[in-house]
């Protein structure tokens, strides 16, 4: 059993036994899809912190969860250097935090806001000092503070030779249907957050499409079918 899953099973038992909401560390998009399927009869919400979150936590047992009542939002600003995603997360897991009590991470410039597990919000207040061997300053926020996400998104009419997995790949990102193939094989490529390695899987309207490596696309309609068989569709690339 996944060892996630296992821990929410674990918080729901507890729900149970005492009727009191209970909430679990920060879930990846997969484990969220997985532990709805253990969470049928049971009111839960899920909670990131704004819209666009990925890692978000489950609270079980209430439907509408405020996030500011199971988690806290950190800021640090660099004094003289952008941020990176890479070097934030490698000073907070340096201090010898999990990567699960750590939602998402959004970097803006020389600022990072960090959304935490509440319980994890002085430790991080009181020794995180530094982004590698750059010196920070460090606080609590608001929620309703938090930086905004500024996606970079194509959208795009493309005809492609049909609704496959790896038509869909190999025309978006200019490469063989044969190279399409092998970044399917290889397991590179997730759809709704799913692991996809059948390479005639068909692609729907809504779909989102990550492909590592190369980015993502999000597919906003099935356009129609052209006169020689292929098919049209408007695709959001980031």
């Amino acid at each position: 059993m996944d060892y996630s899953i296992a821990k929410i099973k674990d918080k729901i038992k507890i729900y149970i036994k005492t009727g009191k909401p209970t909430s679990s560390f920060f879930l990846t998009p997969t484990e969220q899809i997985e532990a709805t399927y253990i969470l049928k009869n049971i009111p839960f919400s899920f909670c990131g912190g704004y819209e666009q979150a990925e890692r978000k936590i489950i609270v079980i047992g209430e439907e509408n969860a405020s996030i500011e009542e199971f988690c806290s939002l950190i800021r640090i600003c660099s004094r003289n250097k952008e941020l990176t995603h890479r070097e934030v997360l490698g000073s907070l897991l340096g201090l010898g935090i999990k990567r699960e009590v750590i939602g998402d991470i959004i970097i803006s410039g020389q600022t990072a806001d960090i959304i935490v597990i509440k319980e994890m919000k002085e430790y991080i207040l009181n020794n995180m000092k530094a982004v590698g061997r750059e010196k920070i300053t460090i606080k609590e926020i608001n929620f309703s503070n938090i930086e905004e996400i500024k996606l970079n998104s194509t959208i795009k009419n493309i005809t492609v030779a049909s609704l496959r997995i790896d038509a869909i790949i190999s025309t978006v990102y200019g490469v063989s249907r044969e190279k399409s193939n092998t970044i399917i094989s290889l397991e590179k490529v997730m759809i709704n957050y799913l692991p996809c390695i059948n390479n005639s899987k068909s692609i729907k309207k809504g779909d989102l499409i990550s492909v590592r490596g190369y980015g993502r696309i999000k597919i906003i309609d099935i356009i129609g079918e052209t006169r020689k068989g292929r098919q049209r569709i408007s695709v959001e690339i980031f």
